[in-house]
């Protein structure tokens, strides 16, 4: 790739896709192969391809598929790939490099429109004419975008309106009615949504019922787990499908009455779950491509792989640009920054708030939802099981705060689904 024939910012783009994975997926949701110079363009190409496949584009693998492909010698051999990524930019200007280019490929499309234009009107040439306003109009920065005319958006929000009274089907109900109503009947398709809560305060488990009841609703819903915990998520899982309490599933201290219950359950579990630890957003967004689930819940985002604040940014607007590609509603359990004590004591923790999430404004501000989870603690600073859910970013303008208490028998804070028993 002749550095006279392909710009800096190019070069640039390319050499952070070759070394930071949640670059390259961003690169390849904003760019298209065409919009590049014919060099570049065909290591954009092989970089597509290696991101479609899981593979990461590292120069190895980029310089591969173009050997493979026939490509190398046109991009300029080994050499020109191994030193882009010297050329790297930060991946803090991912998302403006990208804008310029694709900006760039639009404004030099329009200018060979225009010499086409000139030459028909020179040729007086009615075809040639209208070859050009063809090409005029087609506009490289359109291509590929849905456009909806008004007509056509009118029809869409007629269709919703006419389904009847209700939400649509496809909104996830969560198990809190008051939530519920604070997001407009629940978790919509394609919505990122961020749940935080210190540790010990009950994310997971918030994460938990969300998952149980979408997947006792009929959903298809998987979790993508960075700690597996071994039998004890399974024994919580179990135990709100079968009723029998937790503690009797882990010290394996059944009744007789509690073996068909959970024979029962066993047939059905709510949700399935992916070991993910040491893995990348990017393979992550990749599988839920892949599988099409209505929820992924991913527990928890900050063990995921990511060297600084920036990878980390990235990693979240990966999922967020996952859940808008598709269907899927992708919930992320996240840590917030370092606890503040409360004024009345040192040892209890203050509630987290919209700051609080670790990674800064970015991370937060990609999510539809923030949803916070905090107990109330003892003088030590103990959780006591009395908890607040509260949703402190909605796209509604409701923002409930509601009250739950943590059950001993099933490790939830969702409503009991079941009599307790003796």
């Amino acid at each position: 790739m002749q550095r006279a024939h392909v710009s800096a910012a190019q070069r640039a783009v390319l050499g952070l896709a070759m070394i930071a994975p949640a670059a390259a997926s961003a690169v390849c949701d904003r760019l298209r192969d065409e919009q590049l110079d014919p060099p570049a363009r065909h290591v954009l190409t092989a970089i597509r391809a290696l991101v479609d496949e899981n593979t990461p584009a590292e120069p190895v693998t980029v310089t591969g598929w173009l050997d493979m492909h026939g490509l190398l010698d046109d991009v300029g051999g080994r050499r020109t790939l191994e030193v882009l990524p010297a050329e790297a930019a930060s991946i803090g200007a991912i998302d403006s490099l990208c804008r310029d280019l694709a900006l760039a490929a639009t404004w030099r499309d329009r200018e060979h429109a225009a010499v086409a234009a000139t030459a028909a009107a020179s040729a007086q040439d009615e075809q040639l004419w209208a070859a050009a306003l063809d090409s005029a109009e087609a506009d490289t920065g359109a291509t590929g975008l849905q456009v909806t005319s008004p007509h056509e958006w009118a029809d869409e929000i007629y269709e919703h309106i006419a389904g009847g009274p209700g939400v649509p089907d496809d909104v996830i109900a969560t198990p809190w009615p008051a939530l519920n109503y604070g997001l407009f009947g629940g978790i919509w398709p394609s919505e990122l949504v961020i749940i935080t809560g210190y540790s010990n305060h009950g994310k997971t488990l918030v994460a938990n019922d969300l998952a149980h009841h979408a997947g006792k609703a009929g959903r298809r819903v998987h979790m993508y787990l960075t700690e597996d915990h071994g039998i004890g998520r399974g024994a919580r899982v179990l135990s709100r499908a079968s009723g029998v309490p937790t503690w009797r599933i882990m010290e394996r201290q059944l009744r007789p009455q509690d073996h068909e219950a959970i024979g029962r359950a066993l047939m059905s579990l709510p949700y399935g779950k992916t070991p993910v630890a040491g893995r990348t957003a990017q393979e992550i967004c990749a599988h839920i491509r892949r599988s099409k689930w209505d929820l992924a819940i991913v527990d928890h985002l900050h063990d995921l792989a990511y060297r600084d604040e920036r990878e980390l940014t990235a990693m979240v607007l990966a999922f967020r640009a996952e859940a808008n590609r598709g269907r899927t509603a992708i919930v992320l359990c996240a840590q917030p920054n370092s606890s503040r004590a409360t004024s009345d004591n040192r040892a209890r923790l203050s509630a987290p708030m919209m700051h609080s999430i670790k990674g800064g404004g970015s991370v937060r501000d990609a999510a539809n939802t923030v949803l916070t989870i905090h107990q109330e603690q003892e003088d030590d600073g103990t959780p006591t099981g009395d908890a607040k859910l509260r949703a402190i970013k909605t796209r509604t303008n409701r923002f409930p705060t509601i009250d739950v208490s943590l059950s001993s028998r099933f490790t939830s804070f969702a409503p009991d689904p079941h009599v307790e028993a003796a």
